[in-house]
């Protein structure tokens, strides 16, 4: 016989809305309740021992509910350590109410009254004053710092040592590949050759492609690619001067294109114009014009402050930065040095001023001149001649 009676489940189907319900039904109903009660009982039980308890609770048979992705029971628990009990109705077969214990009034008038709830507050500290952590609860102390950024160096060094445990034939393909079209393939050959042509039998088509990397609109896709050809042909051919001026061409064309976003590539484009700027070497004969492509260079640099230093705040500072260290280097060659003037000259009278001409008694300008006056009159005449075109551009500097 089943631990439920059919007329138990009779009773909960009439309170369900079920009011006929056959006794067949019924029986069969209750034979399956208690295979399923029986069921989260053992489960309940199996939790009841990991915990090392020796009696089950109510969280037992929560968690053997969970377990079985049923949903929990809902109630309430009593704060009573005197278990509940069912009482049959009198002159009732099958209504049970739940036994209430009797309280003493007098012992509910000689208790203390609880404590009251403190309401909802908020307050405020100090997480620093002038970058300095006050030493306060609020704030975590010098050890639990000292402990997290241990304790973050040690997740790094062991994600280092799982890294470095992979297999080095392992070939990590990227999750998204950059699939060009035929056509832009094309246009990307086409444009890279042209450049790549230092003489003069294509010199039409160098110059359409240079209009057209300034005005075609269709050539986004190719933008990290053309940043990416400059950058590894100017680091590969620091001494071919006239390849070096073409790639300049290309780069100040993609600059000029209002249709495409060269902003995102700045950082990758910067590096090559500031070495054809201050590049110690730019030809293989020290009597080639570099100077020309020093000048390109400058008004380049200048042109990109003008068009992107309102976005980009520290891209000016940072540039002229470079140029004034190169500047003020005196093992730097005379060519470095005219680059460096050609380009703080190229960003205005405002920065000449303030890098080359004060303070008027000791100014960078006139220290580079003192250095510079024993080489104007030098034998040598490569030494005179790269002298002259430092002082020629000094000349300008002021304007």
């Amino acid at each position: 016989l089943s631990f439920f009676q059919k007329e138990t489940i009779q009773v909960i189907a009439q309170s369900v809305g079920i009011t006929k319900l056959k006794d067949e039904i019924a029986q069969a109903l209750a034979l399956d309740v208690e295979y399923r009660v029986r069921e989260i009982i053992q489960d309940a039980s199996k939790c009841m021992k990991h915990a090392k308890r020796g009696v089950l609770t109510t969280d037992d048979i929560s968690n053997a509910l969970a377990m079985k992705n049923i949903e929990p029971l809902y109630g309430f628990k009593g704060q009573s350590s005197q278990p509940n009990r069912f009482r049959r109705v009198k002159q009732t077969k099958d209504l049970y109410f739940l036994e209430d214990v009797e309280l003493d009034l007098k012992d509910c008038l000689e208790k203390p009254l609880p404590k009251i709830p403190i309401g909802p507050s908020i307050f405020t500290h100090w997480l620093a004053i002038q970058g300095i952590q006050p030493k306060i609860p609020q704030n975590p102390t010098i050890e639990e710092t000292e402990s997290e950024r241990k304790k973050e160096s040690k997740d790094k060094d062991q994600s280092k040592k799982v890294s470095s445990s992979h297999d080095p034939n392992v070939e990590f393909k990227p999750l998204v590949k950059h699939i060009l079209s035929e056509e832009l393939q094309m246009y990307f050959e086409k444009v890279t050759e042209a450049i790549k042509d230092t003489t003069n039998q294509k010199k039409e088509l160098r110059k359409a492609v240079i209009e057209s990397l300034a005005t075609d609109s269709g050539i986004n896709q190719l933008v990290p690619y053309f940043t990416q050809f400059i950058a590894s042909e100017v680091t590969n051919n620091m001494r071919n001067l006239t390849l070096l001026y073409r790639l300049m061409e290309m780069t100040k064309a993609l600059l000029v294109n209002p249709n495409i976003h060269i902003e995102l590539y700045l950082h990758q484009i910067m590096p090559s114009i500031l070495t054809c700027i201050v590049g110690k070497t730019l030809c293989e004969n020290p009597y080639e014009n570099h100077w020309g492509l020093r000048d390109f260079s400058a008004n380049t640099i200048a042109y990109i402050c003008r068009k992107f230093g309102s976005s980009y705040h520290t891209l000016q500072p940072r540039i002229t930065k470079t140029l004034l260290h190169a500047f003020l280097d005196p093992k730097r060659s005379r060519a470095t040095h005219y680059g460096a003037i050609v380009g703080i000259t190229a960003l205005g009278s405002h920065v000449t001023q303030l890098l080359l001409l004060e303070p008027p008694k000791n100014s960078n300008l006139k220290i580079f001149c003192n250095l510079l006056l024993p080489e104007l009159v030098s034998s040598d005449m490569n030494t005179k001649h790269q002298a002259f075109m430092c002082y020629k551009a000094l000349l300008t500097a002021p304007g």
